[in-house]
């Protein structure tokens, strides 16, 4: 019993909880900076790019339980989604599929992160997780606007935005993840 009791109070335990914890916070207040957009229903926002980010400093794992916890937080009322959203109605709307595609994102960032490499790799990975986030969202949103109009409103709009930032913040992931390990 008191080994079990050890690694649940153990340092590596504690610094999980508190990296998963701080990177949700994190994705929340990211998202308090989107931007509406006139003809999408899906909003600019950078919650996308951070949730990626943060599976890939984490790692697969913690990436993972960072997505879920921050859904989580919105499911429970929190206001953490795009422009201060929240609740179970929000997470089935048009925007839900994203929101869910956050953990396939995140675990897709860490798992490539665990494979170490250059900034370019950082990239790379960065840009596969934004990939798995819009096939969900797409797939998602297609149920309320039908598939070729899903693709022209939440994802080609996005895209080049998208890879300018996974290109500034590969350059930061990859210097991040480094300390990370250390």
């Amino acid at each position: 019993m008191r080994a079990v009791c050890q690694k649940f109070i153990s340092r590596s335990w504690v610094t999980d909880v508190l990296l998963v914890s701080l990177a949700s916070v994190f994705i929340g207040l990211i998202g308090q900076l989107a931007i509406r957009l006139p003809f999408s229903p899906v909003p600019i926002y950078l919650q996308n790019n951070a949730i990626c980010l943060a599976g890939f400093l984490l790692g697969r794992k913690r990436g993972v339980a960072c997505a879920v916890l921050f859904i989580a937080q919105g499911a429970m009322g929190l206001p953490v989604f795009a422009n201060g959203g929240s609740g179970i109605a929000y997470l089935m709307g048009p925007t839900g599929g994203y929101i869910f595609g956050f953990i396939l994102s995140a675990y897709i960032a860490g798992y490539l992160s665990e494979r170490r490499g250059s900034a370019l790799s950082v990239f790379n990975a960065l840009n596969l997780s934004i990939i798995a986030h819009y096939v969900t969202g797409c797939l998602h949103l297609s149920t309320f606007v039908g598939f070729p109009q899903s693709f022209w409103l939440g994802v080609a709009p996005f895209v080049l935005g998208d890879l300018l930032v996974n290109l500034a913040i590969s350059k930061i992931g990859h210097h991040a993840r480094s300390l990370l390990l250390r």
